[in-house]
C-alpha cells in the first residue's frame, strides 16, 4: 500500500492548477502527491473551454490531437518527471474510506493518503429516458491515442452526444462532417440541440456557422436561453443573431421525453412553422429511418405544462446534441461527506475543506457552505485549485478562499462576461440602440411588402446590464466590450444607486471608470436625497399634470414624495401653501421647479 502526503482524485482543471501550484512546495520539502486520473495516458489535463469553442469547428484539427502543440494542454512544467509525484492514468477510485485515509482503485490497488484533494469535476446531465449508464471511467475506448473516431458510421446519423470533454467534441465534430453515402438518400432533417444554457448557445453556434450545410433546431424548455441571467431582450441579441445568419430555429418551452426510436412508426404532430418559434403541426406520416441511422431518428417532446392525454410531438433529427447542465461526480462519497441538496455538490468550507478533516474539494463537484449554487465554471476551478495549494504551502494559511462569481461565452463574433449575482431588476443600457422594437415596420423595397415583424440586430455593439438588488449593483453583464472595460467590471459591484433613471442615462464608460458618480452623497441628520435633476423633475411633474405644465395642489405631497422627498404631513402642507398661494388649487411647473430646485 503506497502512502502519499497529497492525493489528487481527477484529472480535470482544478486537480491540474492545484498539482501545478503545488509542485515548488513538493521540491523544497520532499512531500509526495499521486494523481487519479480516469482519462488514457495519452491525454494530459487540458482547458476545458476549448471544448464547445474552438474544438467544434472541423477545421482545427489540431486543437482535437493530444499529441499537438495547439492541444489545449495545462502545462504543469513537467510536474510527472519529479520523483516525488506518481500519476495514475485510466484508473478511477471505486472506494474511499475517510477514517482510514485508504482508496481503493478499480484494479483492486490501494492508496493511502495524508490530504485528499476531491476534483472529480462534473458529468453531462441527460434527461429522463435518454441516460446511459453511468461510468466514472474514459468513456470513449472506441477512439485511439489520438482521440480519432475508428468506427466512422457509428457516429453520425442518429446519434446521440453529449458535451463534456474532448473525446465529446471529437464524436460531435464527426457527426457533424459525415455525409451520406452513394446509396444512401439525402436527409434533411436538422440537428437537435437540446438546452437553454450557454453549452447549449455554443455548441448550436458551433454547428451552424461551421456547418451551413446543416440547419439547426434548438429545443428549450423556457422562453429564451439562458432566463435567470438574460430577460427576453438580451437573448434575442443573440437568437437573432442565430436565425437571420444560419438558420438556426427555436421550440420554445418543449421538454423532451424521451428518444425517437428508430423502429417507431405511424402518424404523429411534429414542428414547423417560424423559426422563431417553431409550432405544433398535424399528424404526418414518419416511416422506418434509413439504415445508417444509428441510436435513434429524433427526440420526443411535449408542451410545457400539457396534460398526459395531450399528445406527444415527434421531431426528427440527423442527430442530437443534449446541452442541459451537469451533475457532480460526488457519489463516491454518499453518506462519507456533507452534499447539498438537491444538487448533490460536495459542501467545503472557507478553506475548501469537506465536513471530514484532512479531505478538500474543488472545481465543479464542491460548492461553498451558505451558497445557493455552485459555480460551476473554469474560472472557479482555476482558482481554487491555485489557493488549495497556497493554503498547504502556508502562502495563504489563515485567509478563507472567496471570487466574485464569473461567467463568460464566446458564440459566432460575440463574446459576453458577467460578474457577480443575477439578482433584482436588469438594467440595459445600450442595446436599445441595437434591437429595435418588435412589431417595427420595415420601408418597402421597390414598391412590395415586407411583413417582418421581428427585431433588427447588429452585432459587434456594445452593451451592459447591470443588476440591482435594493438600490444596490450586484452584477453586471458585458457583451462585447474593450479590455479596458472588462477589467473595471468587478469595480461596479456593490455601488449603491441613487437614481436608476440615472444610471439609463449614463454611458458605459462613464459608470465603468467612476463608479463614485452613481454613489448617494452623505446626509446629515434631517437630510434625504431629493431628485435634483431637472430633466428628472419635468418628467416626475409630467406625470401628475391634469393639463399642459400644470398640477393639482392636492397631489404636490404624492409628488414631493415621487421625487424622493421625505417630508411629514404638517411640511407638505407648509409647502402647498407656500406654492399655491392664491388657492386656485393648481400649481404651474415654473413654480414647482423653481422651488425645488432652490
Amino acid at each position: 500500500m503506497a502512502y502519499f502526503d497529497f492525493v489528487v482524485i481527477g484529472g480535470g482543471v482544478a486537480g491540474a492548477h492545484f498539482s501545478k501550484e503545488i509542485q515548488a512546495h513538493l521540491t523544497s520539502t520532499k512531500k509526495t502527491l499521486a494523481i487519479i486520473s480516469g482519462d488514457p495516458t495519452s491525454v494530459d489535463p487540458y482547458e476545458r473551454p476549448a471544448v464547445s469553442k474552438g474544438c467544434l469547428d472541423p477545421a482545427l484539427t489540431a486543437l482535437r490531437n493530444p499529441f499537438d502543440a495547439k492541444f489545449p494542454s495545462i502545462k504543469t512544467n513537467d510536474l510527472q518527471s519529479l520523483s516525488t509525484v506518481a500519476t495514475t492514468f485510466n484508473k478511477v477510485a471505486v472506494n474511499v474510506d475517510t477514517a482510514a485515509k485508504n482508496i481503493t482503485l478499480d484494479d483492486a490497488s490501494t492508496i493511502t493518503f495524508g490530504k485528499l484533494i476531491v476534483a472529480t469535476g462534473a458529468r453531462s446531465r441527460v434527461l429522463p429516458n435518454c441516460e446511459e449508464p453511468e461510468s466514472a471511467t474514459w468513456a470513449h475506448a472506441d477512439l485511439n491515442s489520438k482521440l480519432e473516431v475508428q468506427e466512422s458510421a457509428k457516429y453520425g446519423f442518429g446519434s446521440v452526444h453529449r458535451i463534456r470533454d474532448m473525446g465529446d467534441a471529437v464524436k460531435l465534430v464527426h457527426a457533424m462532417e459525415r455525409v451520406e453515402d452513394d446509396d444512401q438518400p439525402t436527409n434533411y432533417d436538422p440537428v437537435v440541440v437540446v438546452g437553454g444554457g450557454f453549452i447549449a448557445m455554443e455548441i448550436c453556434s458551433a454547428i451552424a456557422s461551421k456547418c451551413p450545410d446543416l440547419h439547426v433546431t434548438v429545443v428549450m424548455d423556457t422562453e429564451h436561453f439562458l432566463p435567470g441571467l438574460m430577460n427576453a431582450q438580451m437573448s434575442a441579441y443573440y437568437e437573432e443573431e442565430l436565425t437571420t445568419k444560419y438558420g438556426v430555429r427555436f421550440a420554445r418551452n418543449m421538454e423532451v421525453k424521451g428518444l425517437f426510436e428508430k423502429d417507431e412508426v405511424g402518424e404523429f404532430c411534429s414542428l414547423d412553422g417560424p423559426a422563431r418559434s417553431l409550432q405544433r403541426t398535424r399528424p404526418r406520416l414518419f416511416s422506418t429511418c434509413p439504415k445508417q441511422f444509428t441510436e435513434c431518428k429524433g427526440v420526443v417532446l411535449k408542451e410545457k405544462g400539457a396534460s398526459e392525454s395531450d399528445d406527444e410531438i415527434r421531431l426528427a433529427a440527423r442527430f442530437v446534441v443534449f446541452g442541459v447542465g451537469s451533475k457532480a461526480n460526488s457519489s463516491l462519497f454518499d453518506d462519507k461527506l456533507l452534499l447539498s441538496v438537491p444538487t448533490r455538490h460536495i459542501v467545503v468550507n472557507g478553506n475548501l475543506e469537506t465536513s471530514c478533516e484532512d479531505i478538500f474539494a474543488i472545481g465543479d463537484v464542491a460548492i461553498l457552505e451558505g451558497e445557493e449554487g455552485a459555480s460551476e465554471h473554469v474560472v472557479s476551478a482555476r482558482n481554487q485549485g491555485k489557493y488549495l495549494a497556497k493554503l498547504f504551502a502556508s502562502e495563504s494559511y489563515g485567509t478563507k478562499y472567496s471570487e466574485v462569481p464569473f461567467l463568460y461565452s464566446r458564440l459566432l463574433n460575440m463574446s459576453w462576461k458577467f460578474y457577480g449575482k443575477a439578482e433584482g431588476e436588469k438594467i440595459i443600457v445600450g442595446l436599445n440602440n441595437v434591437i429595435q422594437d418588435e412589431g417595427a415596420e420595415e420601408k418597402k423595397d421597390g414598391g412590395g411588402e415586407n411583413n417582418s415583424t421581428s427585431p433588427k440586430t447588429s452585432t459587434n455593439s456594445t452593451w451592459i446590464c447591470y443588476y440591482v438588488l435594493d438600490n444596490i449593483i450586484v452584477g453586471v453583464f458585458l457583451e462585447n466590450g474593450t479590455p479596458e472595460m472588462s477589467d473595471l467590471l468587478s469595480n461596479v459591484l456593490g455601488t449603491n444607486v441613487l437614481s436608476l433613471k440615472q444610471l439609463k442615462k449614463l454611458t458605459i464608460i462613464e459608470v465603468l471608470s467612476d463608479p463614485t458618480r452613481l454613489e448617494p452623497p452623505q446626509l446629515s441628520l434631517g437630510e434625504f436625497h431629493a431628485e435634483l435633476n431637472e430633466d428628472e423633475v419635468r418628467e416626475v411633474f409630467a406625470s401628475f399634470s391634469f393639463e399642459l405644465n400644470v398640477a393639482k395642489t392636492a397631489r404636490i405631497g404624492e409628488l414631493m414624495t415621487a421625487l424622493n422627498a421625505d417630508f411629514d404631513e404638517e411640511e407638505v402642507e407648509d409647502a402647498k401653501a407656500g406654492l399655491d398661494q392664491t388657492q386656485c388649487g393648481v400649481v404651474s411647473l415654473q413654480t414647482f421647479l423653481a422651488w425645488w430646485m432652490n
